[in-house]
């Protein structure tokens, strides 16, 4: 990015969305973690709960057990301003916030269908 990201809202709980937090704070940028549910789901859990403490530590704001349903961009600028709501994962008590940034670390999709693997006898699952 040309300029600093600002209040940045890191969506997400996997290593991707933790790191990116953990440089942006470093940086000095205000950042919040919005997870679904654990943090670093498929990680040692007492290593995730001293990640996730060192993060708050240094300043950063985690948020579990919340998913963003709607973002609007409220004023231009260099950075903008965005209100991002955002619900509990059960689908219950919404809420707004306004960052700057939005940053989805929430997986990756494979991008295999121009390699034409079924030629050389690979068996892709649609999922």
């Amino acid at each position: 990015m040309p300029y600093n990201p600002g209040k940045t809202l890191c969506v997400g709980a996997s290593y991707v969305a933790v790191e990116c937090a953990g440089f942006l704070a470093s940086f000095g940028c205000s950042v919040t973690v919005l997870a679904r549910s654990v943090m670093l789901r498929g990680f040692d859990q007492q290593m995730a709960t001293l990640i996730e403490k060192t993060l708050i530590t240094k300043g950063v704001e985690v948020i579990k057990g919340m998913v963003p349903i709607k973002i609007e961009k409220v004023a231009d600028g260099t950075p903008p301003i965005l209100k991002v709501t955002i619900q509990g994962s059960d689908g219950g008590i919404t809420h707004d916030m306004e960052v700057n940034t939005v940053l989805f670390a929430i997986g990756r999709d494979p991008c295999t269908k121009a390699l034409n693997l079924d030629k050389v006898g690979v068996h892709v699952s649609e999922k």
